[in-house]
């Protein structure tokens, strides 16, 4: 390596360095014999990890962030040193977060109740069909609950199905057009 650590760091071979500064202009060539140039965004020496963007078009302001293992790298050269202090981080959005947190758990909620528990695969499948067309469907025991209007026990045939008129009819539909296509799978 040519050049000293720190912020007195010359250009040069900087492989094993333990400071590259954010903003640092360098040239790498990975192990098999890619270049890559860019701007340091991070670097972590414990970890062998640089992290660097570099502008595919400027014009449309589109940069690629690569994370690149130093163990890999047959070359790591430093073509401009950043004397800038590192840029200030954005702010974060707490209550963004919080909203993308809390919609996340729900969905994970809501998957988790579509899982019967104690039911046969066939009667999960059936859920499972009927969940892609009507989304107000959930578990009750064994039972499959359909818009609260319609219930179909174990084991799940035409005959099974019991609640609103109208609906049951429809839902009967659906379970019949299954158990046929299910009958008709090999296996």
């Amino acid at each position: 390596m040519s050049g000293s650590t720190g912020g007195n760091m010359a250009t040069g071979d900087a492989k094993d360095s333990k400071e590259i500064p954010p903003g640092t202009k360098v040239v790498c060539t990975t192990c098999f014999d890619e270049k890559i140039e860019g701007e340091v965004v991070a670097f972590d020496y414990g970890a062998k990890l640089l992290v660097i963007k570099s502008s595919k078009n400027p014009k449309k302001n589109v940069t690629d962030i690569r994370m690149l293992n130093l163990a890999r790298m047959k070359t790591l050269n430093v073509s401009e040193v950043s004397n800038k202090p590192p840029p200030s981080l954005p702010c974060v959005e707490h209550d963004k977060i919080d909203k993308k947190i809390a919609l996340a758990l729900e969905q994970k909620r809501r998957a988790v109740e579509k899982i019967g528990i104690n039911v046969t695969p066939g009667a999960q499948k059936l859920f499972d069909t009927i969940n892609k067309t009507i989304n107000e469907v959930k578990w009750n025991g064994k039972s499959i609950v359909v818009m609260n209007e319609v219930t179909i026990d174990p084991p799940y045939q035409e005959s099974d199905c019991h609640g609103n008129e109208k609906s049951r009819e429809h839902i009967i539909k659906i379970v019949r057009k299954h158990n046929e296509e299910e009958s008709n799978q090999p296996g």
